[in-house]
């Protein structure tokens, strides 16, 4: 930092003691330079803001638009800027005798390549004056480079630009944010009256994350007799910028332009909040609040419609990033959760946790406020330093049980009759419809799953509260419901009660002068393409149930997966491969496609690691089974190595309403499993001979992946599901963990030096979810209710219909996930 600060004020010594320098261009078409250097290569517009950013700026300028800043000038030129997502960046000059107006768009594939064009809109003239268009290329971290062409349609001239900038310390494999702390550019620009020239080179250097500063020269123009210099220093704090740039230095004055801009990220954590950046000096507290919902299937921020919907939802691993940067930010101190969502299931609760808990290891201090607290506060207790309670909230920390409606007796009534396929009670989903009562390897098991999830909370409750708990942690288990906020204290569960603005006083007292922050904002000097010398993995997310049909990315697992994993095996530059699965299981077919690619990939010599969510279980533990290693929750619910379906007969409700079901068929089977026809045995049992099959292969695939007797797999399947602590016992997984886990497994076995890119298989969401987003937008516009009360009463069961109609047709591997409460 001050090796950064001396380069800065020898950088502005120079610049302020040039003799008769006149100015010089200020364009650099292959490095960025934020809301004021858009107009320089359009391509940057969508690169740098990938049109989740609401940007707006003003800025004065001394040189104006004849280039010179000559004593008693008089007043210079206002300019407004501004980026609106997908429609595009806006540029209005307010010069002293006319206004001009640039206005722009484009495309972004990833980091490596973006495409822009613009215009030009000129008063004096009242019409386009020109057209340009932009290409930037970035095929890895240390290069880009820029091409611009542009047509003048006043002089009825083209002109051309070449920009090529380099940054010698990621070439030389230096990695983190040090590997962009120095960037050099030159500029060359051609025209159809001079021919090629040489406009500008220079040298931009990263002092922070949040400041950098850029100097440059210019060689002579024209008749000039010399070239000139000049410099830009950058403020980022956070969602607020502030710029002071020299385009030109002279003997007798130095023109320059100040600017202000506001960049507000709608997928941005500190996007709906006034909390001040991360950035901020001092001591920080890291304050996670107003956040609606978080989704702990997907790896990015926004989902559809984030333009129109006032609700805040946060992904599960962008906020675990979110802490890892607080981890490592020497300067905040505390990070403190109010009114958090839940996150999902307990191995959510889990993987959340390790992150709180490195946290804590790392120095930092954890705090949670809450109104209302479910059993998973367990989990977080573990990891918390203080729990304060609304006084009015309660907690709802009790032990565990099992509960469903079983149908039987209903259907019987009915006439209706569910004929299960699964030949073991333990392969459970549909013994609700064929059984009148619990079967008894259904309670068994469901009492085992169950005791060793709640021996977890207890685990994590004595971790946590400690000898703050009079009777220790089954007391508090069994004491449960805390209905009271009083309750809860008295019986050692949080730490005090208050109202949400006491808590933050509370830890402002606690301290004193630190500024509570909601985010880190846009880092200057943001990464460019992948990282060079560095090897990629893939973290393949595969959320949902599995069905018969594409997929849809983030939500349901289809075929997609299988063809994605096929094109990651046979991609030379994917060095390995980590699927993050949390699905309960559906299609065979599908399962089984998705499992080959798996076992092809790790025969190819790709290594493959499973890092299961909340579920991997049944269908969702078949495509992992072949996997290189296996790394789950010790909550995590998976096993469920089986096969069910179900066979639904309305023969006898048709007798009872009077209709006589009658016909015929030409050939044996030409209405096999006709609902309203009597059951047929011998189909039944051709069907049951189909389920058997299946499950042959299931555990083929599992003894093979596990390399393990195929008769110890028998023994540990029939549908049964375990923890993650009890899988790993019974040797269906490598090792306890998250994410995290996972991705050091592959770099042991790789190398450190990975570069990390998420894939998400699968076709966009379907129309009828994403209009339920749409019209839930709208209501709250017009302010007629609660904006998520059609999302709230429609997408569940939009969600389930979708879910059944990806299964398709056939017997499949499922879980029935819905009836598991905990």
């Amino acid at each position: 930092m001050k090796r950064g600060i001396a380069l800065l004020a020898l950088a502005l010594s120079v610049a302020a003691g040039a003799s008769a320098l006149p100015p010089g261009p200020t364009s650099f078409m292959a490095d960025d330079g934020g809301l004021w250097h858009f107009e320089d290569n359009p391509a940057l517009i969508p690169a740098a803001t990938a049109w989740d950013s609401f940007m707006l700026g003003a800025s004065y300028d001394t040189e104006g638009a004849t280039g010179t800043a000559p004593a008693g000038a008089g007043f210079g030129d206002v300019r407004l800027a501004g980026v609106v997502p997908i429609l595009g960046y806006y540029d209005l000059t307010l010069e002293r005798s006319s206004v001009d107006f640039l206005g722009g768009s484009g495309l972004s594939f990833g980091k490596a390549f973006s495409i822009g064009g613009d215009f030009d809109w000129s008063s004096a003239s009242s019409s386009i004056v020109s057209f340009g268009m932009g290409l930037l290329i970035r095929p890895a971290n240390f290069l880009s480079v820029g091409l611009t062409g542009e047509y003048d349609a006043a002089l009825g001239a083209y002109d051309a630009g070449f920009g090529l900038a380099v940054r010698p310390l990621a070439l030389a494999g230096v990695t983190g944010p040090l590997s962009r702390a120095l960037t050099i550019d030159a500029d060359l620009s051609w025209t159809e009256s001079a021919g090629f020239g040489f406009d500008n080179v220079g040298l931009r250097i990263l002092l922070s994350e949040i400041a950098d500063v850029r100097a440059w020269y210019a060689p002579p123009a024209g008749n000039a007799a010399s070239g000139s210099l000049g410099l830009e220093l950058r403020l980022a704090l956070g969602p607020t910028g502030f710029s002071v740039m020299t385009p030109a230095a002279t003997g007798s004055s130095i023109a320059y332009r100040a600017a202000g801009d506001i960049d507000l990220r709608l997928s941005g954590l500190a996007a709906k909040s006034s909390s001040l950046p991360a950035s901020s000096f001092g001591r920080r507290i890291l304050l996670v609040k107003d956040i609606d919902a978080i989704d702990p299937d997907r790896p990015h921020e926004a989902g559809n419609f984030a333009l129109f919907s006032s609700r805040r939802t946060l992904a599960l691993p962008v906020l675990l990033s979110l802490l890892e940067r607080a981890r490592h930010d020497k300067g905040v101190v505390a990070v403190a959760f109010e009114k958090l969502p839940p996150l999902g299931g307990v191995a959510d609760y889990q993987e959340f946790a390790a992150e709180l808990g490195a946290l804590r290891k790392a120095g930092k201090k954890v705090y949670f406020y809450g109104e209302r607290f479910d059993r998973d506060f367990a989990v977080l207790a573990e990891q918390a330093d203080a729990i304060s309670l609304d006084p009015l909230g309660s907690l709802e920390l009790n032990g565990l049980g099992f509960h469903r409606a079983y149908l039987k007796p209903l259907f019987d009534n009915l006439g209706i009759r569910f004929v299960g396929l699964a030949p073991w009670d333990t392969k459970s989903a549909f013994n609700n419809l064929t059984d009148s009562s619990m079967p008894a390897g259904e309670e068994a098991m469901m009492r085992r799953l169950y005791g060793d999830l709640q021996e977890q909370l207890g685990i994590s409750l004595a971790a946590g509260r400690g000898e703050r708990l009079p009777g220790g942690p089954e007391a508090a288990l069994s004491g449960g419901p805390y209905l009271t906020a009083s309750d809860a204290l008295k019986a050692g569960l949080v730490d005090s009660i208050a109202y949400a603005g006491d808590f933050e006083d509370s830890l402002r007292k606690t301290y004193t002068g630190a500024t509570f922050v909601s985010g880190f904002g846009a880092p200057l000097g943001e990464s460019w393409g992948r990282p060079a010398f560095r090897r990629r993995a893939a973290i393949v997310w595969l959320s949902g149930s599995i069905g018969e049909g594409k997929g849809r990315a983030g939500r349901e697992i289809g075929g997609d997966a299988a063809l994605e994993i096929e094109r990651l095996r046979k991609d030379g530059s994917v060095a390995g491969i980590v699927l993050r699965i949390d699905s309960p299981g559906g299609s065979a077919l599908t399962s089984d496609m998705i499992a080959r690619e798996v076992r092809l990939a790790v025969e190819a010599g790709k290594p493959v690691v499973v890092s299961m969510g909340h579920y991997a279980a049944s269908g969702g533990y078949y495509i992992a089974a072949p996997a290189s290693w296996i790394v789950a929750e010790p909550a995590t619910i998976t096993g469920s190595i089986g096969v069910t379906g179900v066979v639904p007969n309305v023969s006898e409700t048709l007798r009872k309403l009077g209709v006589n079901y009658d016909g015929f068929d030409l050939t044996p089977g030409a209405s096999f499993l006709d609902p309203g026809k009597k059951l047929d045995d011998e189909e039944l049992a051709r069907m049951n001979a189909m389920m058997l099959s299946i499950y042959d292969s299931f555990v083929g695939v599992v003894a093979a992946g596990r390399k393990m007797d195929a008769e110890a797999v028998r023994k540990i399947g029939e549908g049964q599901i375990w923890t993650g602590r009890e899988a790993r016992t019974l040797g269906l997984v490598d090792e306890l963990g998250g994410l995290a886990e996972a991705k050091a497994w592959l770099e042991s076995k790789l190398g450190s030096r990975l570069d990390f890119v998420d894939i998400l298989p699968g076709e966009a969401s379907p129309f009828l979810p994403s209009l339920i987003g749409l019209s839930s937008a709208i209501q709250a516009a017009l302010g007629r209710g609660d904006e998520g009360a059609l999302e709230s009463l429609l997408g569940p069961a939009a969600e389930r219909i979708q879910r059944l109609l990806d299964m398709g047709g056939g017997p499949v591997y499922y879980l029935d996930a819905d009836s598991l409460d905990f």
